[in-house]
């Protein structure tokens, strides 16, 4: 089968008709997020699934739905045209939509139909489910269309390797066979029995030993029932656990950055309370205002001092002045009360002018005589010589008004001694507190910073990891991880316990058959049917062992095969090998990766995983080419989104030298700015689309040149 052309018709975002051819090899369509590599995906597997007759409504184009209006239809289909075995198929498969009431509606189902077209270009109409369950079946789809790289990992489902073996393999017609040979091994059985309880030397004693053997089976069919139990049990434990395996470098990490960040932050809580103060409460509280207390309580002890010396000072001045002051007076008071009885004092001669008349002589003074000037001359030579006399006691002002020098000497000595010493001490704590502080605020930016960066590497763990769910990934997996390891230790020991119970009953069951064969030995009939139903059970066991053989072979074609596309898609990066392990009760098949001394890598990349996945997956499609003698297409939906940046390109090209019709849809070699990475397109030999949404929501296809130019074709 091999891909031609698909038509989209108002599918999703691609709105009116979008026709797109695909290459022979690897056809890639780049878009970025939102630019409908999902939906034409989804577009592709939806006309290949003919079985799904319900039709999407929700995949009608949004623009479409918009503009309906009451009484108006349109179609919505996928047309996809392929070869197949030399024949050209045209599979359409199309539902209608109506709006009603403002209500868009769609029909019951949707209309399906198949063409073959021959040579001359003339159709007849095929039965389409059947005819396309014959070329591309289920069974085949669930390994050519994969969404994301998650659902690369298909042998890991539980019916994978059994639908390979059926499809891929003789191993049918074993199963055919050993069923047949089981029945006539039953049926030789029921016959022998049969004879045995109709001989009457033998019959009670066989049937005695009948029983046993029925109760015997009947214990192993339930031991048998407990073991395959066990055994999926064990499977399923085992699917979490190698799942799950892969993360513990991851959980190490995480756990290691999250005990890292709870050191730092529980340091962090403690320089915070110990930075958490506040300065201005502590200059008065606690006294650091005298953190400099020293050289201010010098200077201040200096000035105490001095105006204590100056207070004694101006006090010993006082004392003087008021010696002075006192010594005047008594000498003008004694100078006024020795005067000559014929001097008048002061206040005499004053009333002496003011009389104009002299007592001393008894004489008139008239104003303007000689008598009443010389008077007047008397009275200011007295006046002149008594002016530096006082005549009462001299009062000086207070010297002091106010105690202030004694109270601040009082202050002074109260900060002496003992208190001065207190201070002194606090003081020399102040300095290393404060250099403490500074060095404690100094770790608490250094903490936070380191917390920054824990967390940013954090963030870079889940982003590098493609983790959405924190708390499941290192919470919820963790807890599955441990609990499968613990349910695989105990499922297996009871499997062993188990199994040392069922062969002791098959042990038992050859004693008991061989006592059947002793009591028939004399019997011809019973001996003819005893060998019968010997050579019956070589036959069973043959194709037993031919079943376990021919799946043995296939896996052992299939590791090869898968190894072969390993090395094609994993140049100059991996020297390494796929080892397939078959689980032979369960027909469950686990892929381990192994280096060249056969050790298995428990921790390999995102990259390598895809690799060992796709490598699989080509083996697969090489297999089913094989056995049909038909190609198959293989379908990807952004499978390379954990490849490295550079390996993208180099990756397509091996893909496509591989000559297998692929189709990839990726968002690969877009530059941050949505630009397509034209160098390393110029690089590619592949068919290349550029699919973009323009304005509208309508998308389009755009095919970008590449190296072979006969490739090109002029965009829509």
């Amino acid at each position: 089968m091999r891909l031609e052309e698909i038509t989209l018709y108002n599918f999703g975002s691609f709105v009116d008709k979008n026709v797109i051819e695909f290459g022979p090899d690897l056809t890639l369509f780049i878009g970025d997020n939102g630019d409908g590599k999902t939906t034409f995906f989804d577009a592709l597997k939806w006309v290949l699934d003919t079985a799904e007759r319900v039709p999407p409504i929700v995949r009608l184009s949004a623009r479409i739905g918009r503009e309906l209006t009451d009484g108006d239809r349109a179609e919505c289909y996928v047309q996809l045209v392929f070869t197949h075995k030399g024949k050209r198929f045209i599979l359409k498969k199309s539902f209608f939509v109506f709006c009603e009431d403002g209500v868009i509606k769609s029909s019951d189902s949707v209309n399906l139909v198949l063409h073959i077209e021959n040579p001359n270009g003339e159709r007849v109409q095929a039965d389409a489910h059947n005819s396309m369950e014959e070329i591309f079946d289920t069974s085949v789809r669930e390994f050519c269309l994969f969404k994301g790289e998650t659902e690369l990992h298909v042998l890991s489902k539980k019916k994978a390797l059994g639908q390979l073996l059926s499809k891929l393999s003789d191993i049918s017609q074993f199963d055919k066979y050993k069923a047949s040979a089981e029945k006539l091994d039953s049926d030789a059985s029921k016959a022998l029995n049969r004879e045995l309880r109709n001989n009457q030397e033998t019959s009670e004693k066989s049937e005695e030993i009948q029983k046993e053997v029925e109760a015997k089976l009947e214990r192993a069919k339930s031991l048998s029932t407990l073991i395959r139990s066990m055994k999926e049990e064990v499977r399923q434990s085992e699917e979490i656990y190698n799942e799950l395996k892969n993360n513990q470098k991851i959980w190490r990490q995480y756990n290691d950055l999250e005990e890292e960040r709870k050191k730092i932050s529980d340091k962090k809580i403690r320089l915070q309370k110990d930075t958490d103060i506040d300065l201005n409460i502590k200059l008065l509280d606690d006294l650091w205002v005298l953190e400099n207390f020293s050289p201010v309580f010098n200077e201040f002890k200096n000035k105490v001092a001095y105006w204590r010396d100056r207070r004694q000072e101006l006090r010993n001045e006082r004392m003087k002045e008021e010696e002075r002051n006192k010594s005047r007076y008594e000498i003008g008071k004694e100078f006024r009360s020795r005067l000559p009885i014929q001097v008048p004092d002061e206040s005499t001669l004053e009333a002496l002018i003011k009389a104009e008349r002299c007592d001393v002589c008894g004489r008139e003074a008239k104003k303007g005589t000689p008598a009443y000037e010389h008077m007047c001359r008397r009275l200011e030579e007295l006046k002149k010589y008594l002016e530096g006399f006082p005549k009462d006691p001299i009062t000086l002002p207070p010297l002091f008004n106010s105690n202030y020098i004694g109270e601040i000497n009082e202050l002074y000595r109260s900060l002496t001694g003992t208190t001065q010493a207190e201070l002194n001490r606090s003081m020399h704590q102040i300095p290393e507190t404060l250099l403490n502080l500074a060095r404690n605020k100094k770790q608490l930016v250094e903490q936070n910073e380191e917390l920054e960066r824990i967390d940013d590497d954090i963030q870079n763990l889940l982003i590098t990891n493609h983790i959405e769910d924190e708390g499941d990934f290192f919470g919820t997996s963790p807890r599955q991880f441990y609990e499968s390891a613990r349910n695989i230790g105990e499922a297996r020991g009871k499997e062993a316990q188990l199994k040392v119970e069922l062969d002791g009953i098959y042990s038992d069951i050859d004693k008991y058959n061989e006592a059947l064969r002793e009591l028939g030995k004399n019997d011809p009939q019973a001996t003819f049917l005893s060998h019968v139903k010997d050579v019956l059970s070589q036959i069973t066991l043959a194709f037993r062992q031919g079943r376990e053989k021919n799946a043995d072979d296939f896996v052992n074609k299939l590791q090869e095969r898968s190894n072969y596309f390993l090395e094609k898609l994993s140049v100059n990066d991996f020297r390494g090998f796929i080892k397939l392990e078959r689980n032979k009760e369960t027909d469950g098949l686990t892929i381990h990766l192994v280096d060249s001394s056969d050790r298995e890598i428990v921790l390999p990349n995102a990259a390598l995983k895809t690799s060992q996945y796709l490598a699989v997956l080509f083996a697969i499609s090489d297999l089913t080419s094989d056995k049909n003698k038909e190609a198959y297409p293989l379908v990807f939906d952004a499978p390379t989104s954990s490849f490295s940046v550079g390996k993208e390109d180099e990756f397509y090209n091996t893909v496509d030298q591989l000559h297998k019709q692929c189709v990839i849809l990726t968002k690969d070699l877009l530059l941050r700015d949505g630009s397509l990475d034209e160098e390393r397109i110029s690089r590619l030999n592949c068919w290349v689309y550029r699919l973009r949404k323009s304005p509208g929501f309508n998308v389009n296809f755009q095919r970008f040149p590449t190296l072979d130019a006969k490739k090109l074709v002029n965009a829509p």
